[in-house]
């Protein structure tokens, strides 16, 4: 997958899933982005709202929006603005993953509310006129695809659950990215199924610090089966493992566990197992880490296919 074509799927994942107010009503909650918007139509003459993209109702004229109080709003703002400040020019697709994911988590601590096309639909032309920038069509394909967006917590941990129109397809996103090295000949596209679900879990306890030393130390490996019938089974940074305890013991930015059911890529391999799905599993971050300077990696997961697990760190 290119650089280009993950950035776009970084910002699908930024504007359908992260960059909303938390509105508690299913109903329209574009008011006060276009008081924001009408306040930047100063700064710029090519402000973009193709008829066709409108809101789809004018009932939120008499919205307010609701959500978190001022210390959760200071609590948030400070985690998030301390994930941004961290975002490395090294890493920018890996480390906007990241930054997806926090606001994600922060946004599912507000509690059980509901946001709908609707409201997606209306803060992506809000965007629009406030940047005086054209989104990606491949952003548009892929929100309307997504029925509803419902947050709230699962046993305990902080969830986001998507709804998609088509229960039996899911949110498709196509890719279509031939590869000329390796054992991946193409990488065909990514689903999110209906009721896909991300769950959220802060690395806070001595148990959950020691898991994740444990996850970038182990290696995955298949007795019985040969390296050459299989993809790379870890791929991670060679400075994954850098200096870990330190930066858990100095850090200001919660790291974060990651679970994640009903999501995966569609992979054509040339090995004997062809065309693969690798599901997300478990994916953790750890932004802001350097060596010598040098950014790290914020971003890794293990996904799976069939019998085969795989980690990754996302570099590219």
């Amino acid at each position: 997958m290119t650089p280009r074509k993950l950035i776009q799927f970084s910002l699908i994942c930024f504007f359908s899933l992260g960059s909303i107010s938390c509105s508690k009503s299913e109903k329209p909650i574009i008011k006060d982005l276009q008081v924001s918007a009408a306040k930047s139509e100063s700064l710029t003459k090519n402000t973009v709202q193709p008829e066709s993209r409108r809101p789809q109702s004018e009932s939120s004229s008499g919205q307010v929006l609701h959500g978190l109080g001022l210390e959760d709003y200071e609590k948030v703002a400070k985690q998030i603005f301390l994930v941004k400040e961290a975002m490395s020019e090294e890493y920018p697709v890996g480390d906007g993953l990241t930054f997806t994911m926090y606001i994600l988590r922060y946004l599912s601590e507000v509690g059980d509310y509901i946001l709908t096309n609707e409201d997606i639909s209306n803060l992506l032309v809000a965007f629009e006129k406030i940047s005086g920038e054209k989104l990606d069509e491949t952003i548009y394909e892929t929100v309307a695809q997504i029925k509803k967006l419902k947050f709230g917590k699962n046993s305990g941990k902080y969830a986001v659950e998507i709804f998609a129109f088509n229960k039996k397809e899911g949110v498709l996103i196509p890719i279509n990215e031939v590869s000329e090295e390796g054992m991946v000949q193409e990488i065909k596209y990514a689903r999110i199924k209906d009721k896909a679900e991300i769950i959220f879990d802060d690395v806070d306890s001595k148990l959950e610090i020691k898991a994740l030393k444990r996850f970038l130390t182990e290696k995955i490996t298949i007795p019985l089966v040969s390296d050459s019938m299989l993809p790379p089974l870890n791929q991670l940074h060679k400075d994954i493992k850098y200096d870990v305890e330190n930066y858990i013991d100095n850090t200001k930015i919660i790291p974060l566990e990651i679970k994640t059911e009903g999501i995966y890529i569609k992979v054509d391999t040339s090995t004997v197992f062809n065309n693969m799905k690798f599901y997300l599993r478990t994916l953790y971050t750890l932004p802001g880490r350097k060596k010598d300077g040098a950014a790290i990696p914020s971003l890794v997961m293990r996904i799976r296919a069939k019998l085969v697990n795989v980690k990754i760190s996302i570099d590219q």
